[in-house]
């Protein structure tokens, strides 16, 4: 076989096609013979042999004549240097032609950048941003080595792709395709001595839709998704049936050879769906590989042989695509005791008469049915079970008999579980949650649940089980190398498993780099030495997606070595040869190792260099901005450092430089201004990460916090301090004494994710010593590993604090000698062991907020009874009820119950209803100040607890996201709000002015709406007088879902606004 080979490639290499096709023949001539030089005379005087001579000859190769290691070792390094001496003197022997014996160097790439950008000067065609070129040569699905390209392209046309093929050509620079970045085996990562990478997202157009013929013509950028809505949207009853998954282009399925959970009934990209392709091949000639005809016995049929391909042998631009007609489908599920009786099932159901009517079936194991219940992905849980998915298609007479078939047969194999969906939208959820021989599935899916349990892998498997095919995602810790080699090991012998049971290593995802140690095994030597001979053939310099599918070995730039080495071998004696040709194995070895940094480096120089190139081009482009700047009017610039610095806060981090260093940067003028204003610089919010400590960017980082602090002079700070370290870190350490030592002129204090373990070290002891003299609120969210530890030594720190008079704890229980009388603003967060005594030791308070701080122990009685404003945020009832059940504030005037975003609290909520108008009761204070947000609270109970409100002036309720048919805001509520103008009762809150209601569009009467709120208008002082009530000052109604009544609500209270209310209506952007 292998002389087969050799004879082929000699043969294919010395023919070449004329391009003149007829009817009757095709005409082929001889390439014309051209004289090959002879081999260069090794022994003849040239500076190589001279040295190799001298070296051979000398008396230091032999002054150790009693160990044969060191004169082996002195001959390898001999031949070592004859082989980098003839290397050189080689050139032209090799390559006669004059071609690079490699890819472009680093200053070759930036000329092929440069043509690039000449040949497409539009914004955005050619980047070479870093951030782009990380993007486009890695991926988070891929755990396989990558290396970012040199330049990104996006071409819009088959004309784009020929130029850039061209230049790639001129400058031997590699190309690799990108499409809609779905890959798993690292198809589109970089070469390290630089590469183009080729966009092709811009090419996503449907050029023609042929109903009558069945088929389609696209670009390959076009995702498979959009075709079939786009047929969809037209009404064309036909569709693509090929589903890889979500995202996936035309270009890219057919470069893996893909296929999908409709595998069962339509087969694979490497079928009939493609009826042809236009290629760009690697020396940017144009083909198309057949007609669009639907049969076709004319030659080769290259387009099979693009098919799986992966990019290596040509570009693929425009594709035709077989449509299938859309049939009716149902959905069924099946669940099984085990695996292995599910799909033993599936091998019964497709055998059967019926089962060409599947167009789908999809295995869900246990665990993955699991993991679908735990993610909150499902109305209904189901039960954790291996599960089967059916896809029926047909008419309403097969599917019923097929229907039948597969029931009959579930129940066979012991299915625990059958039902069919009963409508499309149930169809459409039960699917959205859901290769070898089809017969020899069941032994390979049951030894590798086996295999996997007793490795200790948490795993789930998820299968195209109609078509033999089925994936295991294997979960395990991200930086754990001994569990990732457990893994690695794993899925070798899941691989090796398939391939021993007449399967593949690759059912859908392709070889790319990750598979391409298992394609002998599968293929055998003789085919892969087929396909390398096809690649040498069509991409003789390798430019295409070099290093996928390991084609590599055909092409001219990887022969190089193997030349020189039968050159030196018949030079050399066969016992010669022998002493050191370990020695030579083993600098060969290292030589490869130097050449993989050398690779990384010079990937490193190319990415330096772009840098380098895009901040001196936009050095040139904002220093000729800046002579109009200092022309500019001074209240101008006054203006635009304003908006610029609107900022309350700045963020201090290693990433970026704030607004006002920046600006001081450009402009004198407003380098004046900020040094001018001392306040500016006096907010900071100083956010440390490990991973910023760890870069060379600290030291900025740590002069940028100094420069702040002396530009605000002597101004009061607001500090926000955010660490995200459990242990105080050594690096951070001068910083915080530098903040510390400032610490008299801190004014707001924010101690964000902070760890106890911070407060016990030495450089916060100043604190304890000098007070903080002018602190007035602290905000403490601290994280303690133990809930019940008491946590005084912020205490300790904060114990001298004469201004304090607002705190904020999250997280902390602390009961020091913290100066608790003094402070009237405190807030609570989160469930706290000692919230009792802290409320209990804080006499003076008078607006209060707890969150999520609900506590059996804890006693309401115990609030200080100064209270004027108080605020819960509940996730439970208890929330509410441990702080109302006990308590009576009469100072009460403002009143806030919000429940959690996530709706936790049930919706029969009567216990707490009652404790609410007990407490409103028994405060009987003249509250102001009433919202209500996200409660299961019902219209009658909201209208009983404001009749006990005479003195409100101000109404926040918001609906609650579920259940918007069992709102608040009802015709009967709205209702009672416009009963203000009859003489037989008294006016319903009388005081009201301002009104906000954020509610749902369904259901929403609104007529009862407006005339409620009209109602509320009365301008005149004396009629309102009249009537003993007040005018409607403010009203803001924002919905939650659609935005159907808006323009009517509107038109409707128009005329409020332009008598002088203020009136917002609008759709609620955050709920």
């Amino acid at each position: 076989m292998s002389s087969v080979l050799r004879g082929l490639s000699q043969h294919a290499s010395g023919l070449r096609y004329t391009g003149s096709v007829t009817s009757s023949m095709r005409r082929y001539a001889t390439k014309p013979k051209r004289p090959v030089p002879p081999p260069p005379p090794i022994p003849t005087p040239s500076p190589g042999s001279k040295i190799l001579g001298y070296l051979r000859h000398s008396p230091w190769s032999s002054q150790f004549p009693g160990s044969w290691k060191a004169r082996a070792a002195a001959q390898a390094m001999i031949y070592a240097v004859g082989i980098v001496l003839a290397t050189n003197y080689l050139d032209s022997y090799i390559f006669p032609d004059g071609k690079k014996r490699g890819y472009a160097t680093a200053r070759e790439v930036q000329v092929a950048i440069e043509k690039l950008k000449a040949a497409f000067p539009d914004e955005g065609r050619v980047s070479t941003d870093p951030e782009d070129l990380k993007v486009h040569g890695s991926s988070e699905n891929s755990y396989h080595p990558a290396s970012p390209h040199s330049v990104v392209v996006r071409p819009l046309s088959t004309e784009d792709v020929v130029t850039i093929v061209k230049i790639a050509n001129e400058c031997v620079m590699p190309m690799v395709v990108y499409s809609g970045a779905t890959s798993l085996e690292g198809h589109y990562s970089g070469v390290p001595t630089g590469s183009i990478c080729i966009d092709m997202s811009g090419m996503d157009k449907i050029l023609s839709i042929n109903e009558p013929d069945s088929d389609l013509i696209c670009q390959s950028g076009a995702r498979w998704e959009d075709i079939n809505q786009t047929l969809k949207d037209k009404g064309i009853p036909l569709f693509f049936p090929l589903d890889p998954g979500p995202g996936a282009t035309i270009g890219g399925m057919v470069g893996t050879g893909c296929s999908g959970t409709n595998a069962v009934r339509y087969g694979t990209a490497k079928a009939e769906w493609f009826l042809n392709l236009t290629v760009v091949l690697p020396n940017g000639e144009v083909i198309k590989t057949r007609r669009r005809a639907r049969k076709s016995a004319a030659g080769f049929d290259l387009t099979k042989l693009f098919i799986g391909a992966e990019g290596t042998l040509g570009i693929v631009t425009e594709a035709t695509l077989r449509l299938a007609p859309r049939l009716p489908t149902k959905v069924a599920m099946a669940q099984f005791p085990n695996v292995e009786k599910a799909v033993s099932a599936v091998q019964e159901i497709l055998n059967s008469p019926y089962g060409a009517h599947f167009q789908c079936v999809e295995l869900l194991d246990d665990h993955m049915m699991a993991a679908i219940n735990n993610g909150g992905l499902v109305d209904h849980p189901y039960p954790v079970k291996d599960t089967l998915f059916f896809k029926i298609q047909g008419d309403d007479a097969a599917i019923q008999l097929a229907s039948k078939t597969v029931k009959t047969i579930v129940n066979k194999h012991g299915s625990l579980k059958f039902e069919f969906a009963k409508t499309d939208q149930e169809a459409e959820d039960l699917w959205q949650n859901r290769n070898v021989p089809v017969s020899r599935l069941p032994e390979l899916v049951y030894d590798t649940k086996r295999d996997l349990a007793e490795a200790g892998l948490k795993s789930t498997i998820v299968g195209h089980v109609g078509d033999g095919n089925f994936h295991a995602l294997i979960l395990f810790k991200d930086k754990d190398e001994e569990e990732l080699k457990a893994v690695e090991a794993a899925v070798h012998r899941l691989v090796h498993r398939a391939v021993a049971l007449d399967g593949t290593c690759t059912g859908e995802h392709g070889v790319g780099v990750g598979k391409t140690e298992y394609l002998v095994e599968e293929l055998g030597e003789g085919t892969v030495e087929l396909m390398k001979t096809i690649k040498k053939t069509v991409d003789p310099l390798g430019l295409m997606n070099p290093g996928k599918t390991q084609l590599m070995a055909g092409s001219s730039l990887y022969n190089q070595s193997s030349t020189i080495e039968r050159i030196f071998r018949a030079t050399i004696s066969t016992s010669e040869h022998n002493t050191v040709s370990q020695y030579l194995i083993d600098a060969e070895s290292e030589l490869k190792r130097h050449e993989i940094e050398i690779d990384k480096l010079r990937s490193t120089i190319v990415l330096l260099e772009n840098k380098m190139g895009v901040l001196s081009r936009k050095i040139v482009k904002y220093r000729s901005l800046l002579s109009p700047v200092h022309r500019m009017p001074p209240e101008i610039l006054r203006n635009v450092f304003s908006f610029v610095c609107h900022e309350t806060v700045f963020r201090l981090d290693c990433t970026r430089s704030p607004p006002p260093l920046l600006l001081s940067a450009i402009c004198g003028r407003w380098r004046e201004i900020a040094l001018a204003t001392p306040s500016l610089w006096s907010c900071m919010h100083i956010d440390l990460v490990s991973d910023w400590v760890r870069s060379g960017r600290f030291s900025h980082f740590s002069y940028i916090i100094q420069l702040f602090l002396e530009r605000s002079r002597n101004s009061p700070l607001d500090l926000t301090l955010d660490f995200r370290y459990q242990v105080p870190q050594a690096d951070l350490i001068p910083v915080i004494a530098t903040l510390v030592s400032h610490s008299n002129r801190w004014h707001r204090l924010k101690l964000i994710r902070m760890f106890q373990d911070w407060f016990r070290h030495a450089v916060f002891a100043p604190l304890e010593q000098q007070g903080l003299p002018i602190l007035e609120h602290l905000q403490h969210s601290c994280l303690i590993e133990d809930p019940t530890e008491r946590d005084d030594y912020v205490c300790q720190l904060f114990a001298h604090c004469p201004s304090l008079i607002s705190l904020k704890m999250a997280g902390s229980s602390a009961l020091g000698n913290l100066p608790w009388e003094q402070i009237l603003a405190l807030e609570m967060s989160n469930s706290y062991i000692f919230a009792l005594d802290i409320v209990a030791l804080c006499k003076n308070v008078d607006r209060l907020t707890m969150r999520y701080a609900g506590d059996e122990a804890f006693q309401g009685n115990h609030i200080a009874h100064s209270i004027q404003r108080l605020s819960i945020m509940a996730s439970t009832e208890a929330d509410v009820t441990t702080v109302l059940k006990n308590s009576t504030l009469r100072e009460l005037s403002s009143l806030e119950i919000r429940g959690s975003p996530g709706e936790s609290l049930r919706a029969a909520w009567d216990t707490t209803q009652n404790v609410m108008t007990d407490f409103l009761q028994r405060s009987s204070c003249n509250l102001t100040s009433l919202t209500l947000a996200r409660l299961p609270i019902s219209d009658n109970h909201t209208l009983d607890l404001l009749r006990l409100l005479p003195t409100l002036n101000t109404l926040h309720i918001e609906e609650r996201r579920s259940n918007p048919s069992n709102g608040i805001i009802t015709a009967k509520f709205l209702e009672r709000i416009s009963d203000v103008a009859r003489m037989d009762i008294a006016p319903f809150l009388p005081e009201l002015s301002n009104v906000k209601f954020v509610l749902h569009a369904e259901g929403l009467d609104v007529e009862s709406l407006s005339r409620a709120l009209t109602s509320r208008w009365v301008p005149d002082s004396e009629y309102a007088s009249q009537l003993g009530i007040s005018c409607i000052q403010s009203v803001e109604i924002m919905f939650v879902k659609g935005g159907e009544h808006l323009e009517n609500l509107r038109s409707s209270l128009g005329w409020m606004t332009r008598a002088g209310a203020q009136l917002t209506i609008g759709i609620a952007n955050k709920f």
